[in-house]
């Protein structure tokens, strides 16, 4: 139910060829019992219909506001529109998800109670009618990260996932008041995130599922390895420097370590997709070992051996992370 006190609530969907799974998603923000909304489709140049989707959607609904762009990705579709918006909270929705009806209203409700610049939601994942609580932890109750820890949300193994996600969250909308997500990159969340907590002096993270991640084939996040995948491994290099610039010791260690964790999937996955690319594979082991390099003495005993067999016996290495995949360990 609407009340007069309520903030406006600015949500941002980028469109772009999802005729099929629009109208779940837009439905599950027009329903939302928060109703002191502004919706913004943003029509990045698509070609199957979905923008005339929107344009009857708004129509019918004055909250809804509709862009018409050539496409240029997710990034410049969620800059547009924040450069128009004027909730004093924003959210996004990628277009083939769709949201709870209560998380606006429950996200909400956190930030004020919490005095937070950002609430978190759990995300279900599904690829049919059928989502689980992939991403939702085990906790039973919200969790809070102040401002002296707000970054140690990053490597929790709780959340960490969950973190490198923009949507699912409702942000004040002054953390966007020049922060803007980087156009013609992939993986623009992972660019972005921590420069987002760094404009936070509290987050909260809710222990309720409220937003629902559909993984289809062909989606910017359910697609096959390519070249662009590495981009990832940029998102991780920024946050390096995002660090290093700081000079917080701790928080660069960290980075690094999750660095020497993540990138042995893209050099292990161009090996098999691309071993053309000798070039790039190398370039991946060199770096993976200078940042091993800087990093070793802080470790512990066991950290640098599971980190240094990935140089010293790359075959090995690889065989043991299959094999713990297999089992699940």
């Amino acid at each position: 139910m609407h009340q007069d006190n309520e903030p406006l609530v600015s949500v941002i969907i980028p469109v772009y060829n999802v005729k099929e799974y629009l109208q779940r998603c837009v439905e599950s923000v027009i329903t939302q019992t928060y109703s002191s909304l502004e919706i913004w489709l943003v029509d990045d140049g698509s070609t199957d219909g979905s923008g005339e989707i929107c344009d009857g959607y708004a129509a019918k609904d004055p909250r809804i506001k509709v862009i018409h762009k050539s496409n240029g990705g997710v990034s410049e579709a969620r800059n547009q529109a924040l450069d128009r918006i004027s909730g004093s909270f924003v959210t996004f929705v990628d277009s083939d998800d769709f949201i709870r009806d209560d998380l606006a209203a429950s996200l909400y409700s956190l930030i004020e109670s919490s005095r937070a610049d950002m609430a978190v939601s759990r995300i279900a994942e599904g690829t049919g009618s059928t989502f689980d609580d992939a991403l939702t932890g085990s906790d039973d109750a919200p969790v809070i990260f102040e401002k002296d820890n707000i970054y140690e949300s990053l490597f929790d193994e709780r959340f960490r996932e969950l973190m490198c996600a923009a949507c699912g969250k409702l942000y004040r909308a002054e953390i966007f008041r020049e922060l803007r997500f980087p156009v013609g990159k992939g993986f623009e969340d992972e660019f972005t995130i921590h420069h987002i907590l760094g404009l936070c002096r509290r987050i909260i993270i809710s222990d309720k599922s409220l937003y629902y991640h559909y993984k289809r084939a062909g989606s910017a996040t359910g697609g096959a390895y390519s070249l662009k995948s590495l981009e990832a491994v940029e998102a991780l290099e920024d946050r390096y420097r995002f660090f290093e610039k700081k000079g917080d010791n701790r928080f660069i260690f960290l980075c690094c370590r999750d660095y020497l964790r993540r990138v042995q999937f893209h050099y292990y996955s161009l090996k098999k997709y691309y071993p053309e690319e000798t070039e790039r594979i190398s370039s991946i082991k060199s770096d993976y070992i200078k940042r091993y390099n800087s990093v070793k003495k802080e470790m512990r005993f066991t950290e640098r051996i599971r980190y240094g067999l990935f140089i010293w016996m790359p075959g090995l290495n690889r065989f043991i992370k299959s094999y713990a995949g297999a089992r699940k360990i």
